[in-house]
């Protein structure tokens, strides 16, 4: 009886307590929104603040809307608007620009501009931070105590992967000397990504040159199949000094090579060394940062020669135009490609594929765009685009606003937000990001159910064989269709994430996919020793700039340029008769005319002058007439 009875009371006070806890529920969700109410009406009320934002096109979430034009997404932009006012209280407006090149991006934080907040590439703020042009998020007191203290969301879910790589980038200032600090107190990481060949294994141009998919597939794995005269005119590489200097100084110093008299390692050996374990990891990067961006004059003379070389065998230069042409399958095979301008392309040639097999249902004859994209084996750059306040941040007294705005958008929701809308890697972890990658990137273990929700089905990999990703090129059709490769990318997110374990960052991939949007993503962690950040290049940027153009403006034999004047002169010659010509047949037109006119007039008053005579007549006729 007392048990029944102490039962009871317990289940009374359980029901009371989750009342209460039900009713604390409701009253918290309804005082926060009071709360918003009243932050948004202090920031109707309040003067509005101006946040100028400088970043790249297409590079950011937009509002976005669904087929029945209802909106579903305002956009990046207007979220950070409204969090200020709703959270805050403070009436902010986002002047949002955009540029087109990084030159541009350049110029604005050189120029001093009116910007607060300014995306850009790591090297450019490495040459700003020399110039003393941008204003640091942490003092080197505060980031020495609390690093990344301004910028929570970022500190507790950037990667630290990306946070290393940014703090080996030197900080000097004009002369060279070492300035005390890290680069990272100066920026915080939008985006990252690689250089490496984006290409199309199955481009039907290249079956007529009887080179095979699997040929293709084993030249990428080297910068030098670039050069390959069997590829002649199916490359394009990147109108970009930077970009395609890098490509260059890894075909020109992949051997063994003297440079002043002194004996050097190529890329080459310092890889076998590693390899052979006579080099750390980090001995090998930092040999290999070294060596990769070496920029004397000797070196860029070097590579001049063979960017001309390169230049003779691709189809031409491109910067945004070569990822919508390679989605297509247009023009050209091989690609020097950013890896998230070859996730973008790889999305849109599927949705090319796809519209094309709707439109025409019966064509047997097409075969679907493939893209994949590869860092060779020997390695290459990495890069990262951040953000960076420029000097003007000060005087306009949007400091703290704009390390919010940079905070914000390190958000796990806002980056998986931006990147659904742009394809770039972001440089956030966190669990928001994994649960993306695990929903999006084709693990064998998710499926999605009939109600549209991804589910987890550990038993799936059962149907599977898990082969090393070196070994996919051997197998056979059958065998691809069955295997699965694995793809550990803890070392992105390790420090970042919650509720998840190192162990939930192993993926399972059919071999299809190899080389596509997830490796494109997040490359193999075997690789990143082998990943070097290009360096500002100093006092030699104008030497570069300038053999750069050389390369893009091919020269040709003195007669072809006597002939061109030639022909330019007589094209003018012939211009300027045609003008004079014209002119005399123009005058003489209209002296004809004039005469003409002349001889009408003269008509027309002798014809009066006949109508008077014989209206003159006629009435002295009938006057005589009357007399008689």
């Amino acid at each position: 009886m007392k048990s029944k009875k102490a039962i009871r009371s317990l289940l009374f006070v359980s029901v009371l307590s989750l009342l209460s806890v039900n009713s604390y529920g409701i009253f918290d969700s309804a005082n926060k929104s009071a709360i918003k109410r009243q932050n948004r009406i202090k920031a109707a009320n309040s003067q509005e603040v101006v946040l100028n934002v400088y970043n790249s096109e297409d590079y950011i979430a937009e509002e976005d809307k669904d087929d029945n034009g209802n909106v579903i997404s305002k956009g990046v932009i207007k979220e950070f608007e409204d969090y200020r006012k709703e959270e805050k209280g403070i009436n902010v407006r986002v002047s949002y620009s955009c540029f087109d090149t990084r030159e541009n991006r350049l110029s604005q934080l050189k120029m001093g501009s009116e910007y607060d907040l300014v995306c850009a590439s790591d090297y450019i703020i490495e040459k700003r931070i020399k110039d003393n042009l941008v204003v640091p998020f942490e003092t080197n007191e505060e980031f020495a105590s609390d690093s990344y203290s301004s910028t929570p969301n970022y500190k507790n879910y950037a990667s630290p992967f990306i946070k290393e790589k940014l703090s080996k980038i030197k900080r000097e200032d004009k002369n060279g000397n070492p300035i005390e600090g890290d680069f990272n107190q100066y920026a915080r990481d939008y985006r990252w990504g690689t250089l490496g060949i984006l290409y199309n294994p199955e481009f039907k141009k290249l079956s007529q040159r009887h080179i095979t998919p699997e040929e293709r597939d084993k030249d990428r794995k080297d910068w030098a199949s670039l050069w390959d005269e069997k590829y002649e005119k199916r490359v394009s590489i990147k109108d970009s000094r930077r970009d395609t200097y890098a490509a260059g100084i890894l075909y020109t110093y992949e051997n063994d090579f003297t440079l002043d008299g002194v004996e050097e390692e190529g890329f080459k050996t310092l890889q076998k060394k590693y390899n052979d374990g006579e080099y750390t990891s980090d001995e090998y990067n930092e040999k290999f940062s070294r060596l990769f961006n070496l920029c004397d004059d000797t070196t860029i003379a070097n590579v001049e020669a063979n960017l001309k070389t390169l230049r003779d065998n691709a189809y031409g230069f491109e910067v945004d135009s070569g990822k919508t042409d390679r989605a297509k399958g247009q023009y050209f095979a091989i690609n020097l490609a950013w890896s998230g301008d070859a996730t973008w392309a790889r999305s849109q040639a599927d949705e090319f594929n796809e519209e094309h097999r709707e439109n025409y249902p019966n064509d047997t004859e097409f075969e679907p765009v493939t893209l994949k994209y590869t860092i060779p084996t020997l390695g290459g750059n990495i890069w990262a685009d951040c953000w960076a306040r420029p000097k003007a941040v000060e005087k306009r007294g949007n400091k703290e606003l704009a390390q919010s705005f940079v905070d914000f958008i390190s958000s796990p929701d806002i980056a998986e937000e931006n990147r659904d809308w742009i394809g770039y890697t972001p440089a956030i972890g966190s669990d928001t990001i994994l649960d993306y990658l695990q929903e999006n990137y084709g693990d064998v273990r998710y499926e999605e159910s009939e109600d549209g929700e991804i589910e987890y089905h550990p038993e799936n990999l059962d149907n599977y064989t898990i082969v090393d990703a070196d070994q996919i090129d051997s197998l056979t059709d059958e065998e691809k269709e069955s295997s699965v490769y694995k793809r550990d990318v803890s070392y992105f997110f390790k420090g970042t994430l919650d509720e998840y374990s190192e162990e939930d960052c192993i993926f399972y991939l059919p071999v299809s996919e190899k080389d596509r949007r997830f490796d494109a993503s997040y490359p193999e962690e075997s690789l990143l020793p082998s990943l070097a950040i290009r360096n500002d290049y100093g006092t030699q940027n104008d030497k570069i700039t300038q053999r750069w153009r050389r390369v893009k403006n091919k020269f040709l034999p003195t007669w072809i340029y006597v002939l061109v004047l030639v022909l330019l002169l007589a094209g003018i010659g012939l211009w300027i008769y045609s003008v004079m010509y014209k002119r005399i047949k123009q005058k003489e037109r209209h002296d004809r005319k004039k005469q003409r006119q002349l001889i009408q007039k003269q008509r027309i008053k002798e014809v009066e002058k006949n109508k008077k005579e014989e209206k003159r007549l006629t009435k002295k006729r009938k006057v005589e007439e009357k007399k008689n």
